[in-house]
């Protein structure tokens, strides 16, 4: 060892004896701490522990698992149902409201709309039966919802603040507005009307409605009460006259049986043999001068001088005592007195002898009535004289009874006559109204045989059947008869005078006779004829015909002398009612007494005689064939009503005028239901068609017949007929071989032009997958195409007969012939028109002649241009209009003659009027009183639609969740359901009002009071928002028991239900109640833990179910079942909460033969998305890696979700901070997220607990050019021709069963994005991409989406129809047939708008201070733990180097000395 070490130790031992090293080890251990901890926080905790324990902790809160449930973990609770707060979520509806519904459908106008709402509103979501996987990948559960209503309107204006769209200072440009009160009017377009057009299809509804329309017409004009009885009541006074002159001839023998009767038979029989000087005396103590007057009893002196004449012995001729007797028993079928054989005989044989007026009914007298003569020759041989004698004691006779001096003319047969008709039982006697040998059609009970080929004809003649008609103070009372001086005011043809107010045989009083009868018809019916139209009636029937005959009563035509000339009751009849109101019983009694024989005399006119009468018919048929040339049958006088239908020829007979709408409604001429426009008068088809310039388009009364009972009959084919007629009159097809209009090429005037479209994109299309070599695009029309046109005269109409299920049945054969009736074509010509032109003049003429001038009207109806060149009918010596409907006359496409034109195109256009005012208005399906909303309840309606059929107009609640009941649904639902023998109608359907025949108008506005469903038996089952089964009033459908309609029945409750599996005994039917959400305002009981399930609660049931089936505006759906399945993300956070199954399908199908099905796990939902950690922070505290920022904190750049129900992937696109269009309302660069909301009204003493940036993704022209994609050229239009989705929507067709699309509100993109439908809609706000955008906003660390605002808007397209032929032509914007309008379709349609949705979302409180504890404040946490864990670091360096150092220093200066121990 050497000297140097040694010493080295030696100096050490005594450092070691002299300084001990505990503070260098104390130093030591400082630094190496502080070392340590400096490089665990300088790089491992800041750059790995901290940001891998955030990503954990991120992670778990973004993946669902089973222990969260397990734990009941904030994640799993918000999962299974997040409470709704009004301050962070509301579900804000917008609807549409129509200011123009008028212009929009009869001028083709614009809509304007005007925006209503926003109605606010919370979504309560519920999701059970939550289930995981095995391996925790994946959870499927099921989910249900409903809404609460927004308790403050502040909701609204906070939520506009909430989405950043707002700064409340005196600079903002925006005012937001608060919610509105959802019990507002709102009108709309019909979401109902327009899935029954796609359900039913616009022909089917056309078919069915216009149904109505014929069958009122036809039973206008063949109903036995309608046309015919006023056509029998038009003849009833000449049959009346002819029969009280035959019953003067019957009641001769009535006054020579009387003296007989006086004289008794011996004594007469002796008399009768006489002559009458011989037997004066006798007569003159009798006192039988008021019975035979001047006139003979005896026959000797009139046989005497017919066998002078004849050369025939005196003694020969003259009758015996014992011929006398026989004569005059009655019981001898050749007696005077014998009515049932012999009377008719003997007036048949004056009429052969020309003393008697012989029937108007015989076509050819003499034949006739020589039958009697020959067979009272015949008759009369009993008496065993010679064939001369016999001839001249059948001329005595006949001349005795009927001759200018005979019985005919004495007082005691006029007497009789009038008592008979009077109504005197004691007066009554046989022999018919006449004799005679025409035939009686089908009335064989009429004609009562009398001998060979010769009858007397029964009538229902006098009051005695009417005396009971109505007697106002009892019911089933019996009225006296009338005296003989009023009864001959009413009925003698010779008391007719301008003083008589009561007489048949004026035209006033007859009308006057028709009010009475209608009073009294209406009063013993038990209905009260108060009403309205019975005014005039019930003066009528109550004071002026009872004071007329109270008057008339007390004189005879000679009494009422020249001095006389007015009657002593004045028009208002005063004095007799003064004297009613006497209080004395028998004026009362007298009063009660007229008017009973009023209703007596006017029941007798118009039910007994006009009405039942068979002869009668008979009558009018023998009258009519002679006036028209066609044979008309009593039986069959409906016959009258198809000649006028078909040609205008009965009225053109008795007036000289070719319509009934040139006679005065009034009295019993008004028949059928009156509309107050006179072109919707014109009932018959020759008039709809000489309205249209062809006089020569008529048919005969058997052609009429068939194509009238075509048109009016009831059922599936007939509908289908009737549409089918609609449709070929209003398509047009491309030339071809079997083409309809096929000359689009031609430059002939008479030619339908189609517009193609020439501009560069006309070739746009996609081929079809079927057939490779067709090219679909909006270009020209296609081969067998079908194209809207206003009026194709080349229709083809035979081909509107429905194929049959059963060939050859008389059905099949009515139609095909009905079909050739319509085909047949007609040519115009000077000729047609002149001839219309003269009915106008003839009309115009006769209407100021004497009785005509009473009735005619409406002559100027038939005016031409040749006389009125501004309004007169298109039609003059050298042109016709060329396209005429009931909505359009275009004055600019006239053309020459001759020009073609087939029945069914008048017909067509005429169910197109008809069924839109007389079926949609006048029945009041559609009100369109434009400023009334109570019209409904008054029965009345006017011009503006917008009460039902395409808009509908109710409160916004009962638009949007209560519900409506559509009125044309109703009548639809009755079509269906009569195959049943069940109907359905309002449960009020009490009377709003009373018709002009004091009928009651039943309420068919069914929303407030519900509906019912009835029997046969009148067994209902009632359907009402708040009855006992509520919940059918929101379901799409309605299941039935038709044999027990009381039953109730489960309704489907699976999307897969079938009939089969709940009754093989069921009838579905389509719910006529109809909301956009229905039921979704209807909450479940609060008390209960809805989390837990729904059990004893009907409400949570009912909306499990309904939502488990989810049939978007009652459409079928396409789910296979109601369990959605997410991916969980555990993993892989790329795939939280993507779906993996929605409703049980894994990819949507969005169409019919769409391509490309949207897969489900290409979206996701849009509360959490992909969370990014440590990475998502925009800016660190600390830099890490030696980075300032994360490399995701901008989140990714494309996102989608899946709206499945709307059958969408959205795309949503990072917005790029800095746009001030789309960004903050205070210009902010960023998007971000505070809490509470510093913009909130009359915000003070602000303190920002939250804040966040957020990436904003906005929704993108992708999302809608897919979706477009999807569709191409697949969907068809009402014509079943194809169309493409526009720019901007998507078809929901699928799932809605009806046009539905859904866009943006406002359209918003649709222009930028390439498309021009927005242009089509005025609406009243501008659009707005902050208000109007899809986008979320969302915090990219926890990918927690911090503000959405989730928009779509819903329309439907509407297209130019049959049934609206005139929307979208305003300005001649739109020309059809085209496929220039539109790139996109063919003909003209538009997008009508109809109410958007807006789900609006800010995180709440309790969210953002978990988010900001838990992750927003993680870096400057680690900041500041770094930062003091970094100085203590440094001061343990610090501190252990100050010991160390020193300690050092002290022992390097201890080694430099030398210590000598």
């Amino acid at each position: 060892m050497t000297k140097s070490v040694k010493i080295s130790r030696g100096m050490a031992r005594k450092w070691e004896r002299h300084m001990p090293l505990k503070f260098r080890l104390i130093g030591q251990c400082f630094v190496t701490s502080g070392a340590v901890l400096l490089i665990v926080l300088t790089f491992l905790w800041s750059q790995y522990l901290f940001p891998t324990m955030l990503d954990s902790n991120v992670a778990f809160d973004a993946v669902l698992n089973q222990y969260d449930q397990f734990t009941n973990d904030w994640t799993f609770k918000d999962f299974e149902h997040r409470e709704q707060d009004t301050a962070t979520d509301l579900f804000i509806l917008y609807l549409w409201h129509v200011t123009n519904t008028e212009n929009f459908i009869e001028s083709g106008y614009k809509p304007r709309l005007q925006e209503k709402g926003p109605y606010a509103y919370m979504k309560q979501a519920y999701r059970y039966h939550i289930d995981w996987s095995k391996d925790g990948k994946q959870v499927t559960y099921k989910e249900w919802w409903y809404l609460q209503k927004a308790d403050s309107t502040e909701a609204c204006r906070l939520m506009f603040f909430q989405q950043g769209l707002g700064e409340y200072n005196e600079h903002t440009r925006d005012r937001p507005a608060g919610c509105a009160a959802d019990n507002e009017t709102v009108t709309m377009l019909n979401p109902k009307f327009m899935a029954l057009q796609h359900r039913w299809t616009v022909q089917e509804i056309f078919g069915e409605l216009s149904q109505s329309v014929f069958a009122n017409i036809r039973n206008s004009m063949v109903a036995a009460d309608a046309f015919p009885r006023t056509v029998k009541a038009e003849l009833t006074p000449d049959a009346i006259s002819d029969v009280w002159t035959y019953r003067l001839a019957v009641h001769a023998s009535s006054a020579l049986g009387a003296v007989v009767s006086a004289l008794g038979s011996t004594d007469a029989s002796i008399s009768f043999a006489l002559s009458d000087s011989s037997t004066i005396s006798h007569f003159n103590s009798l006192a039988l001068s008021p019975i035979a007057g001047d006139v003979a009893f005896g026959t000797a002196d009139v046989i005497k001088a017919e066998a002078l004449a004849s050369g025939v012995a005196e003694s020969e001729a003259t009758l015996t005592t014992r011929q006398a007797a026989y004569l005059l028993e009655p019981a001898n079928t050749i007696s005077v007195l014998n009515y049932e054989r012999g009377v008719p005989l003997w007036i048949g044989t004056a009429r052969y002898l020309g003393l008697v007026q012989s029937s108007g009914l015989e076509d050819e007298a003499s034949p006739a009535y020589q039958l009697a003569y020959n067979q009272v020759l015949n008759d009369l041989k009993v008496l065993e004289k010679s064939p001369d004698a016999t001839r001249v004691v059948a001329l005595g006779i006949a001349r005795h009874l009927y001759g200018p001096t005979g019985w005919m003319t004495t007082p005691g047969a006029d007497e009789y006559r009038t008592k008979e008709w009077a109504g005197e039982q004691a007066f009554l006697r046989g022999g018919g109204c006449d004799c005679g040998s025409y035939s009686t059609g089908l009335y064989a009970d009429v004609a009562v045989a009398i001998s060979p080929g010769l009858y007397y004809y029964r009538c229902s003649w006098g009051l005695a059947s009417s005396l009971d008609f109505h007697a106002p103070w009892e019911d089933d009372a019996v009225v006296s008869p009338m005296n003989s001086s009023l009864t001959k005011w009413i009925i003698d043809p010779d008391y007719e005078d301008t003083r008589n107010d009561i007489s048949i045989h004026s035209d006033e009083n007859l009308v006057r006779w028709w009010q009475v009868y209608e009073y009294c018809n209406v009063s013993r019916s038990g209905r009260s004829p108060s009403c309205e139209a019975m005014i005039d009636a019930s003066r009528m029937a109550e004071t002026f015909i009872p004071a007329v005959m109270f008057d008339l009563s007390q004189h005879t035509l000679k009494s009422f002398s020249a001095t006389v000339n007015t009657r002593s009751v004045g028009p208002d009849d005063s004095t007799f009612i003064s004297s009613n109101g006497s209080n004395t019983a028998n004026m009362v009694a007298l009063v009660q007494q007229y008017q009973a024989q009023a209703c007596a005399v006017a029941g007798h006119l118009y039910e007994a005689w006009a009405l039942k009468d068979h002869w009668h018919e008979v009558y009018v048929a023998s009258r009519m064939s002679r006036a028209t040339g066609f044979e008309f049958l009593a039986g069959r006088l409906e016959d009258l009503g198809y000649a006028q239908w078909g040609g205008g020829y009965v009225t053109s007979a008795l007036w000289g005028v070719p319509s009934v709408l040139n006679i005065e409604r009034k009295g019993y001429w008004k028949f059928g239901i009156a509309s107050p426009s006179p072109t919707l008068n014109l009932i018959e088809f020759h008039s709809q068609a000489m309205a249209v310039g062809y006089s020569n388009m008529n048919m005969t009364k058997e052609s009429a017949r068939i194509l009238l009972d075509a048109l009016a009959a009831n059922g599936p084919r007939a509908r289908t007929f009737r549409g089918k007629i609609g449709e070929v009159a209003t398509s047009y097809r491309c030339p071809n071989a079997g083409s309809d209009g096929g000359c689009a090429d031609s430059e002939s005037a008479n030619c339908i032009r189609f517009h193609r479209r020439t501009s560069a994109d006309c070739y746009e299309g996609v081929k079809d997958d079927n057939k490779d070599d067709i090219k679909f695009g909006v270009c020209t029309c296609h081969p067998n195409g079908s194209y809207f046109v206003t009026q194709n005269t080349f229709g083809n109409f035979l081909g509107a007969v429905p194929p049959s299920v059963n060939k050859n049945t008389s059905d099949d054969e009515n139609l095909d012939q009905a079909a050739s009736l319509l085909a047949e074509e007609f040519m115009s010509s000077a000729v047609t028109c002149q001839r219309i032109q003269d009915y106008y003049k003839q009309c115009s003429w006769l209407e100021t002649e004497p009785r005509y001038s009473f009735w005619l009207v409406n002559c100027k109806t038939w005016e031409t241009l040749i006389s009125d060149p501004t309004y007169g009918i298109y039609c003059d010596l050298e042109t016709i209009l060329k396209v005429d409907s009931a909505h359009n006359h275009d004055y600019q496409s006239a053309t020459i003659h001759p020009y073609g034109r087939r029945r069914g195109i008048i017909i067509a256009f005429w169910l197109q009027e008809w069924s839109t005012y007389r079926v949609l208005i006048e029945n009041r399906l559609v009100c369109n009183e434009p400023d009334c909303s109570e019209c409904l309840s008054k029965g009345y309606c006017d011009r503006a639609y917008n009460y039902g059929g395409l808009f509908v107009t109710h409160q916004a609640k009962r638009l949007l969740f209560e519900g409506y009941v559509d009125r044309v649904a109703m009548t639809l639902l009755n079509s269906e359901l009569q195959y049943y023998n069940l109907s359905v109608r309002c449960q009020d359907h009490s009377t709003i009002k009373l018709d002009e025949y004091c009928n009651p108008v039943e309420n068919n506005e069914c929303t407030d009071g519900g509906f019912e469903i009835i029997d046969r038996l009148g067994v209902s089952r009632k359907f009402q928002h708040n009855g006992r089964h509520k919940r059918d009033w929101y379901l799409p459908e309605i299941i039935l028991n038709p044999t027990n309609i009381s039953h109730y029945i489960e309704p489907k409750t699976q999307p897969k239900d079938t009939m089969a599996t709940l009754s093989s005994r069921t009838l579905t039917i389509e719910n006529p109640a109809f909301a956009i959400y229905p039921g979704k305002l209807w909450a479940p009981d609060v008390t209960i833990n809805l989390r837990r399930g729904c059990e004893g609660d009907e409400v949570c049931k009912f909306h499990q179910e309904t939502d488990c089936v989810n049939r978007f505006l009652g459409g079928k759906g396409k789910w296979q079942n109601c369990t959605s399945t997410l991916v969980t993300g555990k993993n892989n956070l790329n795939d939280v909460q993507r779906v993996a199954e929605w409703r049980g399908n894994t990819s949507l199908v969005t169409g019919n033969e769409f391509v490309h099905p949207i897969e489900t796990m290409a979206g996701t939902l849009s509360h959490q998305m992909r969370p990014y950690g440590w990475e998502g922070f925009q800016e660190y505290n600390l830099t890490y890696l030696t980075r300032a920022r994360g490399l995701s904190f901008q989140g990714a750049d494309v996102m989608y979700i899946l709206n499945a129900d709307h059958l969408m992937l959205i795309e949503l696109v990072r917005c790029p901070t800095g746009n001030l269009e789309i960004g903050m309302a205070d210009l902010s660069e960023e998007f971000y997220a505070e809490w509470p909301i510093r913009k909130k009204l009359d915000a003070e003493n602000y303190t920002r607990r939250f804040w966040a940036r957020a990436n904003r993704y906005e929704t993108t022209a992708k999302t809608f050019l897919d979706g477009r994609e999807r569709a191409g050229y697949r969907l068809k239009d009402v014509h079943g021709e194809r169309y493409r989705c526009p720019y901007g929507m998507i078809s929901l067709e699928a799932i809605a069963d009806s046009p539905c699309f859904i866009s943006l509100p406002h359209f918003w993109g649709n222009e930028i994005w390439g498309g021009l439908e927005a242009r089509e809609v005025y609406f009243n706000t501008n659009d707005d991409r902050r208000l109007h955008s899809f986008y979320i906003d969302v915090e990219p660390i926890s990918g927690q989406t911090v503000r959405e605002a989730r928009r779509f808007q819903f329309n439907f397209r509407i297209e130019r129809n049959m049934q609206f032929p005139q929307i979208v032509s305003s300005q001649e914007r739109c020309e059809v047939p085209t496929a220039d309008f539109s790139k996109n379709g063919y003909g003209c349609f538009m997008f009508f708008p109809v109410w958007w949705v807006s789900e609006e979302r800010h995180i709440d409180s309790s969210k953002a201070l978990r988010l900001k504890a838990e992750v927003l404040e993680i870096p400057e946490r680690l900041f500041y733990t770094t930062l003091y864990g970094t100085a203590v670091a440094v001061a343990l360096v610090v501190f252990g180097a100050i010991p160390w150092y020193c300690t050092n220093q002290k022992e390097a200066s201890f080694r430099k000395r030398i210590y000598i121990d």
